[in-house]
């Protein structure tokens, strides 16, 4: 990669690493603590939910269905609250680094050959991914 102005090479594959990195790091930071938070609470909500199921007996004959009903359903509440904390922070980070890939490359033109041979990449590795996807050669993971 080189960083100076030489025959056709210019700064911005400079700006896309020296923006895109900082964001991708703090994003890395969030989803970790988020993640360990939530899957406390999910831990939590599965401890009560088991001794529940347990004493389902119990629980019937006192009534009480709703209020541990209400007590899981926090728990899970609080769990989603934080994955929809780390989906935004997924969403912001890969967002200001697809804006400095790309706007680097309008920037660029013709002059920056590494931002467009990025580019070109991402855009077909997403092309073929798909295409594998719609074929049944593939999986989407969800």
């Amino acid at each position: 990669m080189s960083c100076y102005h030489r025959r056709g090479y210019d700064l911005l594959p400079c700006q896309v690493v020296s923006v895109s990195t900082p964001s991708l790091v703090c994003v890395h930071q969030l989803i970790m603590t988020t993640s360990r938070q939530a899957l406390k609470h999910v831990a939590d909500g599965g401890t009560m939910a088991e001794e529940v199921i347990s004493t389902i007996r119990t629980a019937q004959a006192f009534g009480n269905q709703n209020t541990l009903s209400k007590i899981y359903g926090y728990y899970v509440g609080k769990a989603l609250a934080l994955d929809i904390r780390s989906s935004s922070g997924n969403a912001l980070a890969f967002s200001i680094f697809f804006f400095a890939v790309y706007g680097s490359y309008g920037l660029g033109g013709s002059r920056s050959h590494f931002v467009t041979a990025l580019a070109h990449a991402l855009l077909l590795a997403f092309h073929y991914g798909t295409t594998l996807v719609n074929q049944a050669k593939g999986t989407c993971w969800i």
